[in-house]
């Protein structure tokens, strides 16, 4: 019974098979990857990169599409932080998609973008010889840029179906929306600390960012189910959602989101309905979250708003180390250790910038920060015009899609003014995963347009 979809999926395009001895060849070759970081000495991740190859043959045997596949897979990274749990199943996507192009007889591989793409890989190598401590460099090259950035190229290079995109993003969403609900739980029972699950303590501004993201998406998924049996589920996620982003207490991400929900509004009437719920949730946070901070940051309170404060602080700080560090950065992740020995006495011995702009900044240099910049204003750019050139009436499954992800990335890139949420592995992977996304639904947007 495995022979005839194997058959079908050749005859599709008039292709021929290659052999089984190449195919299994290549399987091989590829599964070693993963398999030789598992064996690596002292390495305690070996049964999930073993767990991680199995299933990985499991899946290419029964799918043969590997956008099943990745739509089955990808999503477990999202339920953990764990490197090794990443690494692991990247691998397994780099498996299953040589595999799947030796299959189509086609092994061509498409940039989007190339001289930006390029540009931003040469810049980041460059960075890593300059960071003050190589085994953090590496590491953060690998995981919030390296991986991310494969993931991009290999999506944009899958060409998945509207429907694959519309899973992938539901089982994420899903997930998300099942830790909001639990953390939110744990919020309220242990005192209203602000912790997210399966999030590392002190990471829920990133976490709030991982939620911001995807909010709009399942705004726009709410107002589609609106009169179908999915509305239940669309709902629960949604406020699961918003549970977990007020939980977080982030009022960055609370901020952006409230503009990504008025570009779905300015985009989408029908968005209006759920707008009321949205921000009338917004004021209820309003005041702990901001007019008691506003009251600590001007001295009108008898407690100090430390956050506020280390901020400013750190931005002042960093302004003075702009024209040093102007053309090649400081080498990744070397803020840390240059911040406090320039800066001792500071309020808060800062990490990063506290910006992802500033953080691209000072890991890459101007033309880094440049590259990155032009690389995900163009694809947003490109969301936003395919968007735009739709008539009312031609709104398709694809225009409601790519607008949720136009204000996802839009939201994160609002937030990012203060907060350095890429250089969480969990972030950084969905916000690639959503620019690849909304590269394919604008071209598709675009010829449906067209085409009516």
């Amino acid at each position: 019974m495995l022979i005839e979809p194997y058959q079908r999926l050749w005859s599709s395009d008039g292709a021929s098979p290659p052999s089984r001895v190449a195919t299994w060849i290549l399987l091989l070759l590829c599964a070693g990857f993963p398999l030789a970081f598992g064996l690596l000495p002292h390495n305690v991740v070996f049964p999930i990169v073993a767990a991680g190859i199995v299933i990985a043959a499991l899946g290419i045997v029964l799918f043969f599409n590997v956008n099943s596949f990745v739509a089955y897979m990808i999503p477990l990274a999202f339920l953990n932080g764990n490197s090794h749990l990443h690494l692991a199943l990247i691998g397994m996507l780099f498996v299953s998609f040589l595999a799947w192009r030796l299959r189509m007889g086609d092994i061509s591989f498409h940039l989007p973008f190339p001289f930006l793409t390029l540009v931003i890989l040469f810049i980041a190598l460059n960075g890593l010889t300059r960071s003050v401590d190589l085994a953090m460099g590496r590491y953060f090259l690998i995981y919030t840029l390296l991986v991310p950035l494969f993931v991009f190229l290999v999506f944009y290079n899958l060409k998945p179906a509207t429907t694959s995109i519309r899973t992938n993003l539901t089982i994420i969403c899903f997930i998300a929306a099942l830790l909001g609900w639990i953390s939110l739980a744990v919020y309220i029972q242990g005192g209203f600390a602000r912790q997210i699950v399966t999030w590392d303590y002190g990471a829920q501004n990133r976490a709030a960012g991982f939620f911001g993201l995807i909010l709009p998406i399942a705004l726009v998924s709410l107002i589609d189910s609106w009169k179908n049996k999915s509305f239940l589920m669309w709902l629960w996620i949604f406020l699961g959602l918003l549970a977990g982003l007020l939980t977080t207490q982030t009022r960055a991400v609370l901020f952006a989101v409230c503009f990504a929900v008025l570009y779905i509004s300015w985009r989408d009437r029908r968005a209006l309905k759920i707008m009321i719920p949205v921000f009338l949730l917004a004021l209820i946070a309003m005041p702990s979250l901001i007019i008691t901070r506003m009251a600590m940051l001007f001295g009108k309170s008898s407690e100090v708003d430390w956050s506020s404060f280390g901020r400013i602080q750190i931005w002042l700080n960093s302004i003075e180390l702009i024209p040093q560090f102007f053309w090649f950065g400081m080498g990744i992740d070397s803020f840390r250790e240059i911040y406090i020995a320039r800066f001792p006495f500071t309020l808060i011995s800062a990490i990063h910038a506290h910006s992802i702009y500033l953080r691209w900044f000072f890991d890459y240099g101007v033309f880094g920060v440049i590259g990155f910049t032009l690389l995900v204003f163009a694809c947003i750019r490109r969301g936003h015009r395919a968007v735009a050139e739709v008539r009312d009436k031609n709104w398709s499954n694809e225009t409601r899609l790519l607008l949720g992800i136009n204000a996802g990335v839009i939201c994160l890139m609002i937030a990012g003014l203060v907060d350095a949420y890429l250089s969480d592995i969990r972030v950084s992977l969905l916000f690639w995963i959503l620019l690849s996304c909304q590269l394919i639904l604008s071209k598709r947007v675009a010829e449906l347009e067209t085409g009516s």
